[in-house]
């Protein structure tokens, strides 16, 4: 009987050992968080389950790996397989290798920022036009749980990681998108060239007559479309106009697209769909129904004057300046979490006439005041709570405060949800 083992019990490692099951493997799942009973409620039969701790593994029983995305390259039981010359990729790749259905379209989406957005607006726009789409992956339910859904989407819709995408290598992709990159990861990647690599791998795993999308301004070495929102690329926003190949397709007003992002999103998630038959109209409207996920510059509550917004999704650098640029008026900032290992002073030269303040908290705050008090007002909180009630009263009638962390929320926090969510109880009691 053919055997794989699973590193990791959370939900894409059961999703792993599902698909597997199904396949007929006999399955080895092993977790440093040695939870078994967690792990085994979720099936129904687990005779073919078998379970231990990583160390006791004995690697040579095995034809592969599949690794759960959160797991580092560097963990030894990764370490130890690739040294006994056995495959170690990601659930991604593992349903790529044993798709059955190849009348189904499957959609990549990265990014460092965006992409959950862009995913969802692009299922969103599909479904509008009665085809029949579904999005999975990094975002809610894992690929696999998909593939063994009885009634089968006309195109996948896949969020991919870096993490993930590090270990894709079968070309099942029929269109890919990049929508940007930018400093993220280096706590996991160990630079940003090979961040960089790992988000141009999403072009490795498309077919040969596959549709490669790419930011215009995003260095690349091969044929792609590309889009933008200042007129250049074969997708773009051209002032109110939307403009593909030269040829307006569309008006949609400034003050309906708030933020630039949103344009960004907009424009990548019109190219995609293009290729799959919706018709700009269809997509237009799709745009005005849908509801971008929370915790993405979502208003929550206005006090004595004082806007608030709650920006957790915002992990990384790079979207914090961009919910930064997207207001006018004088911003208060609240960030902190889980250093990520880039240097917060990138942060200066765009704050400086916008951000009033920052108010850091949690375990990078050292680290952020230590990179912008010189520069920028910083005040060190002692709790997330704390930083909330300094935030309110360091801000006066006109001003924004704003949740934009800029790092990990797994510090104090289970996710970037759970910081939201009590971001938004916090506010809506002052």
């Amino acid at each position: 009987m053919k055997t794989a083992c699973v590193l990791g019990f959370g939900k894409s490692g059961v999703s792993a050992t599902r698909f597997l099951l199904h396949l007929g493997y006999r399955v080895h799942a092993t977790d440093d968080v040695y939870n078994v009973d967690n792990f085994l409620c979720n099936f129904d039969d687990n005779s073919n389950i078998f379970t231990s701790l990583p160390d006791e593994i004995e690697v040579k029983n095995f034809d592969f790996l599949v690794s759960s995305p959160g797991i580092k390259k560097t963990h030894p039981l990764i370490e130890k397989f690739r040294k006994n010359g056995i495959e170690v990729f990601c659930d991604i790749e593992l349903a790529f290798r044993f798709m059955q259905n190849t009348n189904q379209k499957v959609v990549g989406i990265t990014g460092t920022n965006g992409k959950t957005t862009t995913t969802l607006l692009v299922e969103h726009m599909l479904n509008k036009q009665n085809i029949f789409a579904k999005a999975c992956g990094n975002i809610g339910v894992p690929f696999c749980d998909v593939l063994l859904e009885e009634k089968k989407p006309q195109v996948y819709v896949l969020e991919l990681s870096s993490y993930q995408l590090e270990t894709i290598t079968t070309k099942k992709l029929d269109i890919a998108a990049i929508l940007n990159i930018s400093l993220n990861h280096l706590d996991w990647h160990e630079s940003f060239d090979e961040y960089k690599k790992a988000k141009f791998q999403i072009a490795e795993a498309l077919k040969k007559d596959g549709f490669l999308l790419l930011p215009h301004d995003l260095e690349y070495n091969a044929s792609a479309a590309r889009f933008d929102i200042d007129g250049r690329g074969e997708y773009c926003f051209l002032e109110n106009k939307i403009v593909i190949h030269g040829k307006e397709v569309m008006q949609i007003n400034k003050e309906t697209l708030l933020f630039d992002h949103d344009r960004k999103n907009y424009i990548a998630a019109l190219a995609i769909v293009k290729q799959l038959g919706v018709l700009p109209a269809t997509a237009k409207e799709a745009f005005f129904s849908f509801k971008k996920p929370n915790h993405r510059i979502q208003f929550v509550k206005e006090v004595e004057g004082i806007a608030f917004y709650d920006d957790s999704k915002a992990t990384n650098l790079d979207a914090v300046k961009h919910a930064v640029l997207s207001f006018s008026c004088p911003v208060i900032l609240i960030a902190g979490g889980l250093h990520k290992g880039s240097s917060y002073s990138e942060w200066i030269p765009i704050f400086q006439n916008i951000v009033k303040c920052v108010v850091a908290y949690g375990q990078a705050r050292d680290i952020i005041a230590n990179d912008l008090q010189e520069s920028i007002p910083t005040y060190k909180a002692a709790s997330f709570e704390e930083a909330v009630y300094l935030a309110k009263s360091y801000a006066k009638r006109g001003d924004v405060v704003l949740l934009s962390p800029g790092a990990s929320s797994l510090d104090q926090f289970k996710s970037y949800e759970e910081r939201g969510i009590f971001f938004q109880t916090l506010v809506k009691s002052l």
